[in-house]
């Protein structure tokens, strides 16, 4: 998976971690079937977290955890993936958050978007919590609750064995992405979402 080349700096002058920048287009090329993507075809990427109901598994790789540049105006809101050569231009309306894969019992998947820690938003227990959760689901079966004090998330793994989880065979954090978020990457500062940003007449 590309990355961007850009180097981001915070406040203080250190280096912040490089954003990866999805390459969309090795996915799309050479990989029909029936006149249809076979990524579209085969899997299915919520953006957000697991539902509370369900119990899941984090995928253990480091490929599968990466930080990118996100745009959510909202809590509600859809969320977009941006590429990184925009950071500057959009700098105060997107934020990082590192994309957790997981997988339900009943094979759902998921990119669950944990925001990274900045000047403007530095992090809490829920934060803190969500990352301990999903490092728990890296090994166990768990689903997240509240804790008793209603402050923070905690991890209740699963009674039984269920196994080790069977992911899409031969699918990478490029088909993730591309699955998730194939109708939501702002690539270009033509982007109509840009356009909405800056109050511009679309083009």
């Amino acid at each position: 998976m590309g990355e961007s080349e850009n180097s981001y700096t915070n406040g203080s002058g250190k280096p912040k971690p490089r954003i990866a920048v999805p390459d969309f287009s090795k996915s799309r090329r050479d990989q029909k079937f029936d006149g249809m993507s076979v990524i579209r075809k085969s899997l299915s990427v919520k953006v957000g977290k697991p539902d509370p109901d369900d119990y899941w598994r984090a995928h253990p790789d480091e490929d599968f955890h990466q930080t990118h540049l996100i745009y959510k105006p909202t809590r509600l809101s859809s969320v977009y993936l941006v590429d990184g050569a925009l950071e500057g231009l959009l700098h105060k309306v997107t934020y990082e958050a590192t994309l957790y894969a997981w997988i339900t019992l009943e094979g759902k998947l998921g990119l669950w978007d944990v925001r990274a820690a900045s000047s403007s938003f530095g992090g809490n227990d829920w934060t803190e919590s969500t990352i301990s959760v999903i490092e728990k689901g890296f090994t166990y079966w768990v689903r997240y609750q509240k804790n008793d004090n209603e402050d923070a998330w905690e991890a209740n793994v699963a009674e039984d064995d269920w196994g080790e989880p069977q992911w899409p065979e031969g699918k990478t954090m490029d088909d993730f992405l591309h699955a998730a978020f194939d109708k939501r990457f702002i690539d270009s500062e033509d982007h109509p979402i840009v356009q909405r940003i800056f109050g511009r007449r679309s083009l």
